[in-house]
């Protein structure tokens, strides 16, 4: 479907750093926008449940 807005497009993930790219920019984005200081202080993020899982040490993304 397209929404007519050329900043959202749809990309398929191809392998697996891919997949980790794009985990990195969901995870990081509230801070790289001024919401959060780190990438744990987001409320509505999966970043911890993936630092419960070991995908990440719990100060990535941040000021730790």
């Amino acid at each position: 479907m397209a929404s007519g807005n050329a900043a959202f497009r749809e990309h398929a993930i191809r392998d697996d750093a891919d997949y980790a790219a794009h985990m990195d920019y969901v995870h990081f984005n509230p801070v790289m926008h001024g919401l959060a200081a780190a990438a744990a202080d987001w409320p509505c993020s999966t970043f911890k449940a993936c630092v419960a899982r070991g995908l990440y040490p719990e100060t990535w993304g941040g000021d730790g």
